[in-house]
This record gives structure tokens, C-alpha cells and sequence, in this order.
């Protein structure tokens, strides 16, 4: 009798050990794919909307050259210099806080608490450009947000040749906005039309805006004529400095001109700071 129990006991704990004799915990159903955003066409380029119900008007810039930069001695501005781009879809405007809320909790980040409409801000490089490559598309160049800022007739703001309070969100422009941020397409219409040749809005004060390219403040003395972009490390450092673009609602009006460039760490969060999207045509 002893010696049965032995053996069964033996038995026993010889089946649990062996492989595939023990219960296999069940992995986790995996969650499905989201559906891709829905591209359609308008009159003035595209419209792309989510599978999390938001939509994002984009401008077509066409295929062409334009004058970049200035001859104005502020060094990082100049050379002015002949570029040419291919097409591009831009955003009509900077990402807000209803565009961008409905993907961070998509996404499971912490979603932006400040008015739906206005620009979603404290956002860094990387967040940024994982955002617009979620809405199929990246961040813009450089060349390609001065080009849908300033047109082809080099324009110093987006309206034309002088500083206008009335058209932009910039310190002291005596705004209701002046302590922060407006909403996105303020400035719109009639003697608040801020539009930039194109039809892009909020291209001058407002937030700065993240573009692709590292900082580098003589890069336009040798800068290629097709579709350049300061991407040359190719890296993805926390404290590597990338350029911005436009100014922002604590910038002085010399600083929301076309051509003014400025460089902020990648990894940086402000509430002087957000970003629009870019697609390839």
C-alpha cells in the first residue's frame, strides 16, 4: 500500500511537470487594426477623416519653385535662395485640442483639457510627428511650410508686405487673445483675414509650429534646390534642436514674419507650441 502511494504520488507530479500537460494561459485576444482615415477630395485639396470621427481640412500647395528665406541680414534667414517642391497637402490650420483628443485617448495618452478649438499645445517633436503619421502623412519641411506661408511673391506675413494686429494672434496685438492661445481659424475673413496666399491660416503668430528639419542656422548656404530638408543625422536625440516656424501668441510681431526661424529641443512641451500636418500628393 505504501508503496502504490509512492508511486502514484511520483506519477502525479511527473504528469503536472512534463510539457503540455499543464493548463496554457491564454494570451490576450489582440486588438484589431483600425480602419485607415478616409481621404476625399475638395475643391482646395483634401479631407481626411478618422476612424475616431474627427477631420482634417488640408490645402493642396502645387508643384513649383518659390523664393526662400531673406536677404535681411539676420543670418539664419539668408541667403534668399530659388527652391522647388513638388506638390503637398498642408493643414488648413493647427491641430486643436477636438482633433487631437479623440487620438490621444485612442492611443491612451492623456488628452488636452484647453478650449476644443484652439491649437493643442505642450506637445513635443516625437508626439507630434507620431500624430500626423497616424493621419497618414508627417510633418512638414521647412521649405514646405515658408513656401504655403508666404506664397510665391515673397510675402514678409501672410497678408502682404507689414504687421497687421487684426490678422494674427502676437504679443501686444491688442487681441482678445493676447495671453494665449486663439482659436484656430480666428482669423479668417473679412478685416480679420489672415489667410496666406493659399488659403492656410494661422501661419503667422498663434503657436510656433514643429517642421522635420534639425536647426541649423547656415543651412541655406548650401541647401539643394529640390525639396530640401536638414534631416542629415537622422536621429532621434532628446535634446537635438529642430526648427519652428511662425511665431506664436508671445512672439512680437518681427518674430510671425514668413522667413523667421527659431529652434526648439525635441523633446520640449510649451504653451507656445503646437504643429500641423503634411501629406504627400
Amino acid at each position: 500500500m505504501k508503496t502504490f502511494t509512492r508511486t502514484t504520488l511520483y506519477l502525479i507530479i511527473l504528469s503536472t511537470s512534463l510539457p503540455g500537460c499543464k493548463d496554457k494561459p491564454t494570451a490576450p485576444p489582440e486588438e484589431p487594426e483600425p480602419p485607415p482615415p478616409v481621404v476625399s477630395q475638395t475643391q482646395t485639396g483634401i479631407q481626411i477623416t478618422t476612424h475616431v470621427g474627427t477631420t482634417h481640412t488640408l490645402i493642396l500647395i502645387p508643384e513649383g519653385p518659390f523664393e526662400m528665406g531673406a536677404n535681411n541680414g539676420i543670418r539664419n534667414e539668408g541667403p534668399e535662395h530659388t527652391i522647388y517642391l513638388k506638390a503637398y497637402y498642408i493643414d488648413r490650420t493647427e491641430v486643436t485640442n477636438a482633433q487631437w483628443n479623440p487620438y490621444a485617448i485612442a492611443e491612451r495618452q492623456l488628452p488636452n483639457f484647453d478650449p476644443p478649438e484652439h491649437p493643442v499645445v505642450n506637445i513635443n517633436w516625437f508626439q507630434a510627428g507620431e500624430y500626423c503619421a497616424w493621419l497618414g502623412g508627417r510633418l512638414p519641411t521647412e521649405a514646405e511650410w515658408e513656401k504655403a506661408a508666404r506664397g510665391t511673391d515673397r510675402r514678409i506675413y501672410p497678408w502682404g508686405a507689414a504687421p497687421d494686429p487684426n490678422r494674427a494672434n502676437y504679443l501686444n496685438s491688442g487681441d482678445p487673445f493676447d495671453n494665449g492661445t486663439a482659436p484656430v481659424a480666428y482669423y479668417r475673413e473679412g478685416n480679420r483675414d489672415g489667410r496666406s496666399p493659399y488659403g492656410v491660416l494661422d501661419m503667422a503668430g498663434n503657436v510656433w509650429e514643429w517642421t522635420q528639419d534639425e536647426y541649423d542656422s547656415a543651412f541655406y548656404q548650401r541647401s539643394p534646390r529640390d525639396n530640401p530638408v536638414n534631416y542629415e543625422l537622422r536621429t532621434h536625440f532628446l535634446h537635438l534642436e529642430r526648427v519652428v516656424r511662425g511665431g506664436s501668441w508671445f512672439s512680437t510681431a518681427f518674430l510671425v514674419r514668413t522667413t523667421a526661424r527659431d529652434a526648439r529641443t525635441s523633446n520640449l512641451q510649451t504653451d507656445t507650441l503646437g504643429f500641423r500636418c503634411v501629406v504627400d500628393r
